[in-house]
């Protein structure tokens, strides 16, 4: 009756070789093929613990049992199973917490009779059971264990049984451990496809040196960033600089645009969701902030998020800590936050479409990328770093400007800024049909006209201002595309939302 404690090591669960040729070998047999059958078929961790703990329950003629992760002993179960028909059994914490702090293996025949277990409240209710639970582990690094009870009736459980649950223990572990890390491998994966060619930050003008220098003493930090300008100023290049800085630089850099994922999913791909969470969730998913772990999460115009999100987004850029959607075991992470946005937030804060105590935990640091008509001097040196990525992508020589093609682009206001000049150039390409661009390849004539100097503006010497540019241009590109604001927004390099509070502002109508 009395308890046996095994100090068997999960790294060195070595199998009995007594049981040759015996029933129980056999069985014991049949359990670790069920389990490996179990790990090949590459399902989430939770199917794999469900059928691995249905594997050893049938073998020890067990009632009941779960699988607990992490090292506090009341955490609810990842996986529970109860096969009789009383009520459900509680893991005994005394029992987990022995076995996750010794990373040893327990069996217990009859608790009541073990005088070490009376001062056990969890298991007062518990009497007569037998109890048998071996830690989940990995190299030593506990991360939670394997429990199964009964009743006292049934056939009693021995050494090679208890062998035998610490293996499958340590099976467990090592496949759960595998299928974690290729989910991150693919997340990172997935976040390095999407990062592949972009273009390096360019810029001559000392504006463009004013940012660069912040950002650089931003990633000596390990503070949040908030990163704010206009649409396509290339606010993402400047977070991806502060971690590529920083000495997070050789683990994952995750960006989520927050305006491009509907409301209803955006807590999904923030924090993931286990399997069955709603409709539709076939398994468990990983979300932005474990994909980033030991990295970087870049909220991309982070003042689209719903109200409700951003009440769980403060309380985990506080406490690094959350639950999957639909899932009850909360999940650590170690992440640096960025944020951009085009968005004016302290408005938004006013209009109350964004919390205020939000963006004081966002804006520890600001940095604001100026639009691209502020650096004119900048436009050359991006139009050659871009028409070079374009030969680089295409196999074919670098195209060249014109000379009086570069004094267009360096005259025009930009509204879409670098994400419009690429769109500009790209589309020039095609149609020019060589390698050298002239200045009606890039630009209709009269949208160069350079930005009106305060004077000329004053005495109407002709010059238009840059507003008028801009409506100009906006007008045009919804004209040219029969007024389908979608295209008319990528063929200028700017967001669905933002053409349609330019033709707000300008008052832009079809028969305009």
């Amino acid at each position: 009756a009395e308890t046996i404690q095994v100090a068997l090591k999960a790294a060195h669960a070595d199998y009995p070789g007594d049981l040759s040729g015996s029933t129980r070998a056999v069985d014991h047999l049949r359990t670790l093929c069920r389990v490996i059958d179990a790990i090949n078929a590459g399902g989430s961790p939770d199917d794999l613990y469900r059928q691995a703990l249905d594997a050893v329950l049938d073998t020890l003629d067990m009632e009941g049992g779960a699988v607990v992760l992490g090292a506090d002993p009341g955490a609810e179960p990842a996986v529970r199973i109860e096969r009789s028909d009383g009520p459900a059994r509680a893991p005994s914490r005394t029992i987990l917490r022995r076995v996750l702090e010794s990373g040893e293996a327990v069996l217990a025949n009859d608790v009541a009779a073990d005088a070490r277990w009376k001062g056990s409240t969890s298991l007062v209710g518990q009497a007569e059971a037998r109890i048998v639970c071996a830690p989940i582990a990995v190299a030593g690094r506990g991360s939670g264990a394997l429990y199964l009870a009964s009743g006292k009736e049934g056939r009693p459980v021995g050494e090679s049984e208890l062998r035998l649950v610490t293996l499958v223990a340590r099976q467990l572990a090592l496949a759960a451990e595998n299928l974690h890390r290729t989910e991150l491998l693919v997340a990172e994966n997935r976040s390095l496809r999407a990062a592949a060619g972009d273009v390096e930050i360019v810029g001559t003008s000392a504006a463009m040196a004013r940012v660069l220098e912040t950002a650089r003493r931003a990633a000596a930090a390990d503070a949040t960033v908030l990163v704010t300008g206009e649409t396509g100023t290339g606010k993402e290049l400047v977070a991806r600089a502060i971690h590529g800085w920083s000495a997070r630089r050789d683990r994952p850099f995750v960006a989520l645009n927050c305006g491009a994922i509907p409301a209803t999913m955006v807590e999904s791909e923030l924090f993931g969701h286990e399997k069955g969470a709603f409709t539709g969730a076939a398994e468990r998913r990983l979300g932005r902030f474990e994909m980033a772990d030991g990295g970087t999460l870049l909220l991309d115009e982070v003042g689209e998020l719903p109200l409700e999100t951003q009440v769980k987004l403060l309380r985990v850029l506080e406490e690094r800590r959350f639950y999957r959607v639909g899932g009850s075991k909360e999940v650590s992470v170690d992440v640096r936050i960025l944020a951009a946005t085009n968005r004016d937030l302290d408005a938004r804060v006013r209009d109350g479409s964004f919390r205020q105590d939000l963006l004081f935990r966002l804006r520890v640091l600001e940095i604001e990328v100026p639009p691209l008509r502020e650096r004119p001097e900048d436009v050359g040196p991006l139009a050659e770093a871009l028409l070079a990525r374009f030969a680089r992508e295409s196999g074919r020589p670098a195209a060249t400007l014109t000379e009086e093609a570069s004094e267009r682009l360096s005259g025009y206001s930009w509204p879409g800024n670098v994400r419009e000049l690429r769109n500009v150039l790209e589309r020039a390409l095609i149609l020019c049909g060589s390698d050298t661009i002239g200045a009606d390849d890039v630009l209709p004539e009269g949208a160069g006209s350079p930005p009106p100097d305060g004077a000329a503006a004053a005495s109407g010497g002709g010059v238009r201002s840059l507003r008028d540019a801009e409506r100009e241009t906006i007008l045009a590109a919804l004209e040219a595309t029969g007024w389908n604001k979608s295209k008319a927004a990528e063929l200028l390099g700017i967001g669905r939302t933002n053409i349609y509070e330019k033709i707000k502002l300008y008052g832009l109508a079809p028969d305009a």
